[in-house]
This record gives C-alpha cells, sequence and structure tokens, in this order.
C-alpha cells in the first residue's frame, strides 16, 4: 500500500503542476483549492464505502477506519465522491468552476491512470491467470504470489489515457458546453472500469451473478449520463 500511497502523491502533485500552468495567482489558488475539495471527497467516499462493506472487520477495530495509508479504499467511492462534489461545486459557484473546468483534466488523468499503474504494483484489480499465450503480464495477487495474468491494470490505463486524449481534444462548441468536460471524464472512467470488472479475478462479493464493482460502475455510468442529459437540456439553446 505505501508504493500505491506514494504514486498517487506524485499523480497529485503533477496534475496540479500541470493544471496551474498559464494561470494567474487567484485562478491558480481556486484551482488547487477546489482540486484538494475533490481529492478529499473521493477520499473519504472511496474510504467510507470500504469500511461499509467490511464492517463486520471494523467494527471490532474502530481506531483502524482512519488508517487510510494501510489499505482499504473502494475505486467506485472514489468516483463518486468525486462527481458529488463537482456538482456541488458546479451549483456553488458555476461561472467560477466551469471556467476552470479544463484545468481539471490533467489532475483526472494523472490519478486515474497511475491508480490502475498502481494497482498492478499492489496486487489489486489483477486479472485472471492465463496458462499460455503472449498476452499474459507477471502480477501480483492480494497474497503477493506472482503469475502470468490477463494484464488488466495495464489495459485499464492505456485506456484511461486515451479517453482523456480523446476528450481535450474535442473543440466543437455545440457538443461540449461549459463544464461538461470533467463530466465526461468520470463517465469514461466509470464505463472503462465497469467493463474491465470483467476481466479482474480478484475476490469480490457478488450480487445477482455480478460483482458489487460491476453494479456500483453502472450506477456511476448512469448518474454520469443523467448530469449530462440534463445539462445538455437546460444549456442547449
Amino acid at each position: 500500500m505505501f508504493i500505491f500511497s506514494f504514486l498517487i502523491a506524485v499523480a497529485v502533485i503533477l496534475g496540479l503542476a500541470w493544471a496551474v500552468v498559464g494561470l494567474k495567482d487567484k485562478q491558480a489558488v481556486w484551482v488547487i483549492d477546489a482540486s484538494l475539495g475533490l481529492l478529499i471527497g473521493s477520499l473519504l467516499a472511496s474510504r467510507i464505502i470500504f469500511i461499509s462493506f467490511h464492517w463486520n472487520y471494523y467494527q471490532a477495530h474502530l481506531l483502524e477506519i482512519p488508517q487510510v495509508w494501510a489499505g482499504g479504499l473502494s475505486a467506485v467511492g472514489a468516483l463518486a465522491g468525486g462527481l458529488f462534489v463537482w456538482v456541488v461545486y458546479g451549483i456553488w459557484k458555476p461561472q467560477d468552476f466551469y471556467a476552470m473546468e479544463n484545468h481539471f483534466l490533467p489532475l483526472f488523468m494523472f490519478v486515474a491512470v497511475t491508480a490502475w499503474l498502481g494497482s498492478w504494483m499492489e496486487g489489486v484489480a489483477y486479472g485472471p491467470r492465463l496458462n499460455a499465450g503472449r498476452w499474459g503480464l507477471l502480477s501480483l495477487d492480494e497474497w503477493g504470489s506472482p503469475a502470468k495474468r490477463f494484464p488488466t491494470q495495464l489495459l485499464g490505463a492505456v485506456l484511461t489515457l486515451g479517453w482523456f486524449w480523446f476528450i481535450s481534444s474535442w473543440k466543437k462548441p455545440k457538443i461540449l458546453l461549459p463544464g461538461w468536460l470533467p463530466v465526461w471524464g468520470f463517465f469514461g472512467i466509470s464505463s472503462i472500469f465497469t467493463v474491465l470488472t470483467f476481466l479482474r479475478a480478484d475476490p469480490m462479493i457478488q450480487w445477482q451473478g455480478l460483482r458489487l464493482d460491476t453494479w456500483g460502475g453502472l450506477i456511476l455510468i448512469g448518474c454520469s449520463a443523467i448530469y449530462l442529459f440534463f445539462y445538455w437540456s437546460v444549456n442547449r439553446t
């Protein structure tokens, strides 16, 4: 977990540095403050979701609840927390927030890509074992045992990087209203995460034949799509 935390910290620093390039002092301070708010919201929601699914353990170990550095985060919770804080910011200070929307994309991209790569190094979200074939990648499981597996984490990092490059290249104002780009980022991250849950072999509680993180990803896709649809309906003129 130390490696994962270190990589995320580096990703946050790089993302914030890229986000404030070329901004005036007041704008840079505002972007940093808003970015930290998004990160804190993601962290809290991620921890809360994880603890809620493992409450039988944590109710007997209450002192471990705030120990996020010891491991125990939910990707679905992180995305949900970030999306929630984004909507709150958009309602609170819409003009400032939407004017600065493009400056949040580097932070989202760095953190999302690093989370996939960090998961590979820590033995989280690993793919199924491959007995033969050239597509296998040496990966750890939660016990630290190496094996040749489908490169789920690496595929997630590549797809996430490609998605952010794609939406960053959009230039059509009729398609992109102010405030849309980061939500398209959430939509893409949620979609990639959800699809790749079908290529994961790490243990997870299932409901109705699907992993709980698959259900969580589907809900996030729906929430992002609803936001985009209603925002477009209100602002299309």
